[in-house]
């Protein structure tokens, strides 16, 4: 009987190592990067993840001429940086309780962007005419051009960085990594450094950082690497990770990513392991999760965050203090303490769902989502509650 590509997703199915895969940015890269420059000081807002699509629904949206504000100190050292926030839009348009779900990694941008954020009023979600509140992303990304490339310092230190990860030299190239991400100006670089992240943490066993750092390289198809080549090995090395860890919705999206490129034959493995995915997310049995609350940021209250791939779950075995759960639909929100006594049930035009968990940082607990022709009961045979 042959085996299972799922069953061995910890590390058989991410036997090529990225930075050995992806060629380094060069000079001739960085130069054509930095002819793509546009308005100085500029941040741009998309949409980064779409919501599910509902006859007569308008999503919410910044309103006209709202951006968010470059910070000043960033303008003058010429440095990048993006944002993504997960945001709440009130039908009367008011923005609540913004989450700062990632980054390029500076402070100053995740800190601009919460200040624009609070008090903003959006365009609001509207169903047949009618405004509801919804749930959304918001990627912003600060910009400024005639930078946009690579330094040659850049170039030459990421190349000897690649030759110690390649050597296996990790001590040696983390310090390496350290000091060279310090230096990072340009979203261009910033994305290079992500993937040298991922390696990094991929050849230590943390496969969940890996999967984070290469999720942050590959927003706008690629863009600010500007290696299409790079852009595909990180897509690929990415779905492996998020299938490995059980980020399954995601994994999900990210193969509607590759499928949207030409598949070459290299592609067949992980093109055998979508379909094991898209089975198993079909089958009529459970589905099981463990989470671990932890501390983002400093000054955010600690969480566990979930992207739901089904309807229906109930919480099961925690171990720790939890507060309270927040689920976040793209045409829809509710909050409730959490219970292990009921399962809770979505409705469709809810679309997709995300769920945050609110408690102590280190807390653990498993949450289990039911196929839809599942008996409307909990782990314990508690009854099911819709929302």
């Amino acid at each position: 009987m042959r085996s299972s590509l799922l069953a061995g997703t910890g590390l058989a199915a991410l036997a090529v190592l990225l930075l050995g895969a992806a060629d380094p940015p060069d000079a001739a890269q960085a130069a054509a990067a930095e002819e793509a420059g546009g308005e100085e000081g500029v941040a741009l807002v998309a949409e980064a993840a779409t919501v599910m699509p509902i006859e007569g629904g308008v999503s919410a949206r910044p309103r006209p001429g709202w951006r968010g504000s470059y910070p000043t100190g960033a303008v003058f050292t010429g440095v990048e940086g993006w944002v993504m926030v997960g945001l709440c839009v009130t039908p009367e348009g008011k923005v609540v309780d913004p989450v700062i779900e990632d980054s390029s990694g500076l402070k100053v941008f995740e800190q601009a962007l919460l200040k624009d954020l609070r008090g903003a009023s959006f365009l609001p979600a509207t169903v047949q005419g009618e405004p509801v509140y919804q749930c959304m992303r918001l990627q912003v990304v600060y910009n400024t051009p005639g930078q946009t490339g690579a330094r040659t310092s850049f170039l030459r230190d990421y190349r000897k960085l690649q030759g110690l990860i390649q050597a296996g030299a990790l001590d040696e190239a983390q310090a390496s990594l350290d000091v060279l991400a310090k230096g990072t100006v340009t979203l261009y670089e910033a994305s290079w450094i992500r993937l040298a992240r991922a390696s990094l943490f991929q050849q230590r066993g943390e496969l969940e950082k890996a999967a984070a750092q290469l999720s942050g390289c590959v927003f706008g198809k690629g863009a600010h690497l500007d290696d299409p080549k790079a852009y595909r090995v990180a897509l690929r090395q990415l779905f492996q990770l998020q299938v490995a860890t059980k980020q399954y919705r995601k994994a999900l999206d990210t193969w509607a990513d590759i499928e949207k490129l030409k598949l070459q034959p290299e592609d067949a493995r992980i093109e055998e392991l979508a379909g094991e995915l898209r089975a198993l997310v079909d089958a009529p049995r459970h589905i099981a999760f463990e989470g671990e609350i932890r501390q983002h940021r400093d000054e955010s209250p600690a969480y566990w965050h979930h992207e739901l791939l089904r309807r229906k779950f109930a919480f099961d075995q925690v171990e720790g203090r939890v507060e309270r759960f927040d689920l976040r639909c793209d045409w829809k929100r509710a909050r409730a303490p959490i219970s292990t006594e009921v399962t809770v049930e979505v409705p469709e035009s809810w679309g997709h769902c995300d769920l945050y968990v609110y408690g102590d940082a280190g807390t653990k607990l498993a949450l289990i989502e039911y196929p839809a022709a599942s008996p409307g009961t909990g782990p314990d045979g508690s009854p099911s509650a819709g929302l």
